[in-house]
Formats: C-alpha cells, sequence, structure tokens
C-alpha cells in the first residue's frame, strides 16, 4: 500500500478535494504530458489568476477583514486588485507611490587603495561588476517589483540568469509561505500543488522546483519545499514584519465610497427630474350632485386625453389624472442652492486625506503650490526604505562575483522623480567643492559604465574644445535680458503670491 505523502497542516487549494484525485493528475500527466490538455486560452486565463483575481467586495466585507489583516490577507490582496480595476482614484494614487524611486546608482571600491586601482587585475575585476548590471536592467527589475509591492505589499521573486539577462520571476503570493529571514531579506517557500494546476507548464519554472516536484511526486518531501536563498527572495513593501498585506489598506474603504456616492448623486439628479402633472376630472357639486361619484366627463373620455397628454410628454415628465385633491412632492433636496456633487466631492477630499497626499497634484483645477512640495517629501519617505532592501540584495550579489581581494559596494541614493533637480543642486555644489563627480551622473540617470565611456571619448576627440557655448540672456543684449525666471518650486511663499497675482492680472488684461 502506498505510503501517503507529507503535507503540512495548510489549506490547499479547492481544484482538487483530496489527495487520490493529486494521485490521479499525476498519472494522467504521466500518459499525456502537463501540456496535454492546454490550450491558448487556458493558458491566457492562468496568466490573468496568478498574481490578480479581483472579486467584487462591499464596504461591509472590507470593515471585516480590515478588523483581523493577520488572518485575511489573500482577500485584502485581491480587495487593492479589484480596486484596481474599478477605482481610477486608488489606480492613480498606486501608481503615485509605484513610479516615484528613480533607482539610480553606482559602485563604490571598498578599501582598495589608489595605486590598486590602476592595476589591470583591478580594472577586470570592476568590469565583471559593470557586466552584471549591463545583464541586470535595475530600473525595469525593480519597478516591477515596486508596482506589487504597492499593490499588494509583497512580491515572491527567483532570480533568474542566462548568458544575457539576470531577471525576476514573479510566483504567485497564494502559492508562498514566508518561513524565516537571513541578512537579506525574508526566506520564502512555494508550494508544489501549484504545479497540478491546468495550464501550468512546469519546465517554465527553476529547475530547483522541477527537481523538488519530481520528488513530490515520489513522496520524497512536503508539498511545501524551501527555496535557496541565493536565488529567492521575498520583498515586503514593511518588512519589519513579515505580516503579507497591501500597505495602502488604510484607504480602501474611502476608495469604495466614492463610487457609492456617485451613485447616490445619480439617483438624486433623476430623483430631482422627475415632474408630475396632475389633471383633475370635474364632478357635480353643491345642489347638483345626486350622489357620490358623480363625473361631468365619462370614463372614456378620461383615458383618451389622459393618453393624449401622456404621449405628448418627455420621459421625466408623467401625468395623473384623479379625482383627489395632490399635494405637491418636491423630490429636491438641494434648497440652500448648493453645489449637487458635494457629497462626492467631500468623498474625494477624504479619499486623499487618508492616503495623506495633496489633492492638488491630481486636480485639474489651477491651484497653488503652496506647501505641495513638503507634502510630496513625507510621500517620498514612505517608499524610500524600499532602497534599503534593494541595496542589500545587489550587495549580496556582488559578493557572490568572483573578484578576488577587491570588494565592491553599491549605492542608490534617495532620488525620486521628484526630488531629481533638488538633489542634482545639491551634488553640483558638491562637486565644485572637490566632492566625486559620480552623484551627478548617477542622479542624472546615467550608468556609472557610461560615464566614464563618455568622459573616454569626449577627451580623445577634444569635444569640449569643438564645442561653443549656447546664447543665453547673460550672453546676449536684447529687450528680454536679464536674470531668468525662477521655477515656482524655488519661489518662497509671497514669491508664490506674487506671481498668481501677476498671472491672474494677465488674464484679465487679455
Amino acid at each position: 500500500m502506498p505510503r501517503k505523502k507529507k503535507t503540512d497542516n495548510i489549506e490547499q487549494p479547492s481544484f482538487y478535494s483530496n489527495q487520490e484525485e493529486i494521485n490521479s493528475f499525476f498519472s494522467l500527466s504521466n500518459n499525456f504530458g502537463y501540456m496535454g490538455y492546454n490550450s491558448t486560452y487556458i493558458l491566457n486565463d492562468l496568466l490573468k489568476s496568478m498574481n490578480n483575481v479581483p472579486a467584487k467586495y462591499t464596504r461591509d466585507n472590507v470593515i471585516t477583514m480590515l478588523e483581523s489583516p493577520q488572518n485575511n490577507e489573500k482577500q485584502l490582496r485581491s480587495i487593492s486588485n479589484y480596486l484596481l480595476t474599478n477605482s481610477m482614484f486608488y489606480k492613480r494614487v498606486v501608481n503615485y507611490f509605484a513610479t516615484m524611486l528613480t533607482f539610480d546608482n553606482y559602485v563604490v571600491p571598498v578599501g582598495v587603495e589608489l595605486k590598486e586601482m590602476r592595476k589591470s587585475s583591478f580594472k577586470k575585476n570592476f568590469n565583471k561588476i559593470f557586466a552584471w548590471f549591463d545583464k541586470f536592467n535595475v530600473k525595469y527589475e525593480f519597478g516591477q517589483v515596486m508596482s506589487a509591492l504597492i499593490e499588494e505589499g509583497v512580491f515572491y521573486a527567483y532570480k533568474r540568469e542566462n548568458q544575457f539577462n539576470i531577471t525576476f520571476q514573479r510566483l504567485p503570493a497564494d502559492y508562498c509561505m514566508i518561513i524565516n529571514r537571513n541578512q537579506i531579506g525574508y526566506v520564502y517557500a512555494f508550494n508544489l500543488i501549484f504545479f497540478t494546476k491546468m495550464g501550468v507548464n512546469i519546465n517554465d519554472y527553476p529547475e530547483e522546483l522541477q527537481k523538488a516536484f519530481e520528488d513530490y511526486k515520489e513522496n520524497k518531501g512536503s508539498n511545501w519545499f524551501p527555496l535557496s536563498q541565493e536565488n529567492a527572495i521575498a520583498w515586503l513593501f514593511d518588512d519589519t514584519k513579515p505580516l503579507v498585506i497591501p500597505p495602502l489598506l488604510g484607504i480602501f474603504l474611502d476608495a469604495l465610497e466614492i463610487r457609492e456616492y456617485k451613485n447616490l448623486l445619480k439617483t438624486k439628479t433623476e430623483l430631482e427630474a422627475i415632474a408630475l402633472l396632475v389633471q383633475r376630472i370635474p364632478m357635480r357639486t353643491g345642489t347638483d350632485a345626486k350622489g357620490k361619484n358623480e363625473f361631468l366627463i365619462d370614463l372614456a373620455t378620461v383615458a383618451k386625453y389622459h393618453t393624449n397628454a401622456k404621449t405628448g410628454l418627455p420621459s421625466p415628465i408623467n401625468v395623473l389624472t384623479t379625482p383627489m385633491e395632490i399635494e405637491l412632492l418636491n423630490f429636491n433636496s438641494d434648497t440652500t442652492g448648493g453645489n449637487k456633487a458635494n457629497i462626492v466631492g467631500q468623498a474625494e477630499n477624504s479619499f486623499y486625506s487618508s492616503a495623506g497626499i495633496p489633492q492638488h497634484l491630481f486636480s485639474t483645477n489651477k491651484t497653488s503650490v503652496v506647501g505641495i512640495a513638503k507634502s510630496i517629501m513625507t510621500d517620498e519617505s514612505f517608499v524610500i526604505n524600499c532602497l534599503r532592501q534593494f541595496e542589500k540584495w545587489i550587495n549580496y550579489q556582488l559578493f557572490l562575483i568572483p573578484t578576488g581581494q577587491h570588494m565592491f559596494h553599491c549605492e542608490m541614493p534617495d532620488i525620486t522623480y521628484y526630488n531629481r533637480d533638488d538633489k542634482l543642486k545639491l551634488y553640483l555644489q558638491a562637486a565644485q567643492a572637490g566632492t566625486p563627480k559620480t552623484l551627478i551622473a548617477a542622479t542624472l540617470g546615467i550608468k556609472q559604465k557610461d560615464m566614464i565611456s563618455l568622459a573616454d571619448w569626449e577627451n580623445s576627440i577634444n569635444l569640449v574644445d569643438k564645442l561653443k557655448p549656447l546664447q543665453s540672456s547673460h550672453t546676449s543684449s536684447s529687450k528680454d535680458s536679464g536674470r531668468p525666471q525662477l521655477s515656482e518650486d524655488d519661489l518662497t511663499e509671497k514669491g508664490i503670491e506674487s506671481k498668481e497675482r501677476d498671472d491672474n492680472s494677465d488674464e484679465n488684461r487679455d
């Protein structure tokens, strides 16, 4: 009698109800191959569902889950995916944080003396480091990681490498489980049951997982397989604790309520558009009335004119024919003359306030920039901690490169697309005082290797002597000469107010 497979006490996926069905799948896969039942449509559906299966959620559902986030990690990630699909407000905030970092970087030789740097062996080892960065596209790979971290709070990565590229393969979060932490980051295990799903081609996954799955089929291991620390790492947005939840869950309710308030506004507007015309049937009154319900017009004539009146009216207006007194019912509750859409505006303000983001960044109206720069600095600090995680991982990979006695260290300055100009000014001023110029190139997004090559090439052809400086207001005389105007970022609050007054006066003059 075959020995039962060892399984951990963890909830299994619902597509196989018991071990016999799993064994049955193994039998079928041996006879027909893992791709025996695959089709283009199955593969397409699988890719869509691996890390994004949004379901519909209500406000009450979300409140219940937020009360116990540690027990609803999967559901909270699903809510985030649902909002990404259905809420443009949430999608833009996610994109705002996910695309903020530039991932600019440079490499520093550690503890290497000047005379040692002039040796060919050092240059050879430095080129090995540059070759690694040529294979690993820092901006693209970490850009993918940041998108997942802001959306779901986690990115389960497996490093794949060939002679041309080093990339991250993202493993489905619902089949991963954090089991430990080392000096680099979190270590995780993968649920091999994933490879029994229809449409999954195990050959698309690392050899480490392929071998583990073969062992699992032969009853040699658990369905939860710990991945190698050298290649696998679980990136968490908040790496202080192994809680896998979206970092923006605090605005889930606000995002849902914007849609609810818009629906309320639509209903309110429809009610206010309703009009009712009342036509009364004349009746005998006084001494002429011999009994009750004596109408002066017969029922057939009433029906005829009722139909004629109703046919000629537009849809929001209806007609009622009755002999009774009618009391006017006004569905328009806006008796103050205020803005009918104010309820939606309040919901939007609440959304951005909960996110801690200045609404002016996403507003189409012309608004003041006073205070926005300081608010963006707070938003930058929200994501910059991720750079420290990326630095640790890169430096571990550099440590694995055989460079003998020469050690190298990667630095990722706290640069975002919002503070890049300020950082560039800072590094330019520092360079004038004699500090390294490498920081300037990094801030401009130029790779360190490319900076060296470009500098050597320009020097080899005396490019500086061949170029003439462009004319500017400082070097030419005209009526427009003078000091260039400062950007709004460099103005004080009083300067901004003065500029806005000048702009308003120009508009009025036009």
